[in-house]
C-alpha cells in the first residue's frame, strides 16, 4: 500500500513541475474552490511539518537506544564464565548493550579458538532492536505518512487558478522546487526503517540524515508560501469574474519583489539550522558508564548501585588529552538507588527527602586534565540542597588508536551537607559519610 501511494507521490511531484497546458478559463466557483483546498493544504501542510518533526525526535531516541541480539546474548555469555573478570573491559563489556556496545567482540577476543564458532552463530542471527520509543516512533511515521499524501492530493486536484506569463522567480517555484527533495525522503525512509534490523546503527544514522534533510525541505516548501505578505489581496465575494482575474494578477505583482528577498532570507535561514542545530540536538553520550556507593554501619557494608544514569549535554573532545568543551549534568533518579533490599531501598528514597526531591544531580562545571588525572569541579543536589563539590578521577586511553578514553575514580558524599536527617539501624548511627565509584567509557 506505501508502495503504491509512494508511486502516485512520484507522479505527481513530475505533473508538478511540468509547464501548465492550454486549460479552460477557470470559473469564480472554481477560484473559490481552489483557494478552499489550498487552505486546507496549508493547515496539513503545517499538520505534516509537526508530525515529521516529532516522528525525527523520536526516532533519535529510539536510535540511542539500539542494540544487537548478538551483543545482548553474548552478555549472557560472559556472565556465565566469570573467569574473564581478571580484565578491566570485562566489566564494560556486561553492561546492558547499547547501539555501540562491542559485547560480541569481547567475548570473541577472549578465547578466539573456542569461542569462535559460537561468535559466528550469534552474528548470523543478529538482528538489531529498540529498547524504547520504537513503537511510537513506528506509529508517528504512519501518521506523517498519511498527512503529506493528504497535503499532496489536496495540491494536486485542487482546480487551476489564474496564470501569469509575467517572467521571474516567485515563492511558487521555491514551493515546487523543494518537492522533488522531501518527496524523495518521504519515500527512502520506510526502506531505511527496514534496513535497521539487519544493518543496525548504520542504517539508524541513513535514516536519521533522510529524515532531517527531508524535514528541511518540507520547512522551506512551507514557510516560503505561508509567510509572504499579502498586500491587502482579499477574497472577492461578489463581482464578475473579471475582477476577480484582475486583483489575482495584481496581487501577483505586488508580491514578487518582497515574495524573492523572504524565500533567500529563509534558505540561508534553514542552511544555518543544519549547520548548527544537530549540535546542540545530538549531545555526546558515554559507551558505558556505571557508579556504585558504600555506606558503612557497625553491623553491616551497604554495598548499592545507580540502575540508570542519564548524561546531559556532555561535549568533549579527545584531541591531544581530554577537554570537556561545555558543561553538562549527570542525574540518577532515586527510584534508580538499589541495594539489592527493596525495604532498605524505600527507607532511603524517604531520607533523601522523597517525593518533594526525586533525583541526585551533578552539574560539572569544569574537568582540568593534570598528568593522567582529571580534576572535575561542579555542583551537587541531594534532597533539594546544592553545595560544590570536586573529585580527581584517573583517565588512561582505550582502543587500537587510542580513541576511547576510561575515566574513574571514587569521592566522598558526607550527607548532613544536604541536610539528610541522621538515621540509624538497631539503635546504631549509620555513617554520614557516603563513598562513591564511578567509571565512565568515552568513545571519539
Amino acid at each position: 500500500m506505501v508502495a503504491k501511494i509512494g508511486f502516485l507521490l512520484s507522479v505527481y511531484s513530475i505533473l508538478a513541475l511540468l509547464p501548465p497546458s492550454l486549460e479552460a478559463e477557470p470559473t469564480r466557483q472554481s477560484l473559490e474552490t481552489r483557494r478552499e483546498f489550498l487552505n486546507t493544504h496549508q493547515i496539513m501542510g503545517l499538520t505534516t511539518l509537526g508530525l515529521w518533526l516529532a516522528t525525527n525526535l523520536v526516532g533519535d531516541e529510539a536510535k540511542e537506544s539500539l542494540y544487537s541480539s548478538a551483543d545482548e546474548q553474548a552478555r549472557f555469555l560472559l556472565l556465565a564464565n566469570p573467569g574473564y573478570s581478571n580484565d578491566p573491559l570485562y566489566y564494560l563489556a556486561i553492561q546492558e548493550p547499547g547501539p555501540r556496545s562491542f559485547t560480541a567482540e569481547y567475548f570473541l577476543s577472549r578465547d578466539p579458538t573456542n569461542n569462535a564458532a559460537l561468535y559466528l552463530a550469534l552474528k548470523s542471527q543478529e538482528e538489531w532492536k529498540s529498547r524504547k520509543s520504537a513503537n511510537m516512533h513506528r506509529t508517528l511515521a504512519y501518521a506523517t505518512f498519511a498527512s503529506y499524501a493528504i497535503t499532496a492530493g489536496l495540491a494536486y486536484f485542487a482546480p487551476e487558478g489564474v496564470k501569469s506569463d509575467e517572467p521571474g522567480i516567485d515563492s511558487i517555484f521555491f514551493h515546487k522546487a523543494m518537492i522533488p527533495f522531501h518527496l524523495a525522503a518521504m519515500l527512502m525512509l520506510p526502506k531505511l526503517g527496514e534496513e535497521i534490523e539487519h544493518r543496525g546503527p548504520s542504517a539508524a544514522e541513513d535514516m536519521e540524515h533522510v529524515g532531517w534533510a527531508g524535514f528541511g525541505a518540507l520547512s522551506i516548501a512551507f514557510f516560503t508560501i505561508t509567510f509572504e505578505k499579502d498586500h491587502d489581496c482579499r477574497p472577492f465575494r461578489s463581482g464578475t469574474c473579471n475582477s476577480v482575474f484582475a486583483v489575482n494578477l495584481a496581487c501577483i505583482q505586488a508580491r514578487r519583489n518582497s515574495v524573492k528577498k523572504l524565500s533567500t532570507i529563509l534558505i540561508l535561514a534553514q542552511v544555518q539550522l543544519f549547520l548548527f542545530v544537530p549540535s546542540i540536538l545530538w549531545a555526546k553520550h558515554p559507551l558505558s558508564s556505571s557508579i556504585r556507593f558504600v555506606v558503612e554501619h557497625p553491623l553491616k557494608t551497604v554495598e548499592g548501585k545507580c540502575q540508570r544514569i542519564q548524561i546531559s549535554d556532555l561535549n568533549y573532545s579527545l584531541q591531544d588529552g581530554f577537554r570537556l568543551l561545555a558543561p553538562f549534568s549527570v542525574t540518577i533518579e532515586y527510584r534508580d538507588l538499589k541495594t539489592g533490599n527493596a525495604n532498605r531501598d524505600s527507607h532511603m528514597m524517604e531520607v533523601l527527602g522523597f517525593p518533594d526531591h526525586r533525583s541526585v544531580v551533578a552539574n560539572i562545571s569544569e574537568a582540568k586534565p593534570s598528568g593522567t588525572n582529571l580534576l572535575i569541579s561542579g555542583s551537587l543536589t541531594i534532597n533539594g540542597v546544592s553545595q560544590p563539590f570536586q573529585t580527581t578521577a584517573r583517565f588512561h586511553r582505550q582502543g587500537a588508536k587510542k580513541d576511547s578514553v576510561i575515566i574513574q575514580g571514587n569521592t566522598w558524599v558526607v550527607l548532613s551537607q544536604f541536610k539528610v536527617p541522621e538515621t540509624s539501624l538497631l539503635g546504631m548511627s549509620i555513617d554520614d559519610r557516603v563513598q562513591v565509584f564511578y567509571q565512565f567509557f568515552l568513545g571519539p
